[in-house]
């Protein structure tokens, strides 16, 4: 396209593959249009390539801070340039695949009727991961323990179920009565 304003245009109606920008595009510079291009939905994991003539350092910041996947100089490799594409469009769709994937896990989770917390080995609760214990869930700044969620007497085999399966990364199933709150 001829210029900035076109090249989101056309993002807008067409699902693109990649991108390519010049930094020094008529109407405004490629560091703009790629901050709207990721802002436009489905663009997040688009591969987006700034060609300039500029090398110094910050013009290679602004690029990726704008969100550029790659930067390539001019004057441009061309023969190298078809592989780095398929570098960069192969690694996008790693992204929109785990992306889905996360998706899925996050559903699954969120529809578990249970508590769901992310822990360390040691105890400390990092998260809650789904919406029933976030209902209720303590202050991010005070750091809670699994021992803390859990009648007293059953702690230790609680802490040594989370132990062996850091370890060893078998499931294990520790059934107690919860205490009420």
């Amino acid at each position: 396209v001829g210029d900035g304003a076109a090249a989101i245009r056309v993002a807008k109606e067409t699902v693109l593959a990649a991108a390519m920008l010049d930094v020094e595009m008529p109407g405004a510079d490629g560091y703009s249009v790629c901050r709207a291009l990721r802002c436009l939905p489905g663009n997040q994991s688009l591969p987006i390539v700034m060609i300039t003539g500029r090398d110094e350092p910050r013009s290679i910041e602004r690029a990726f801070e704008a969100g550029a996947t790659d930067f390539i100089g001019k004057p441009v490799n061309w023969s190298l340039l078809p592989h780095r594409l398929r570098y960069m469009m192969r690694n996008a769709a790693m992204t929109r695949a785990l992306e889905r994937r996360e998706a899925e896990n996050r559903a699954l989770i969120e529809s578990i009727p249970y508590r769901v917390h992310l822990c360390e080995a040691s105890g400390v609760v990092l998260r809650d991961l789904n919406r029933q214990s976030t209902q209720d869930s303590q202050p991010a700044s005070h750091s809670r323990q699994v021992a803390d969620m859990v009648p007293a007497a059953d702690a230790p085999r609680v802490h040594a179920a989370l132990l062996s399966t850091a370890q060893d990364g078998l499931l294990r199933d520790v059934e107690y009565t919860s205490q009420s709150a």
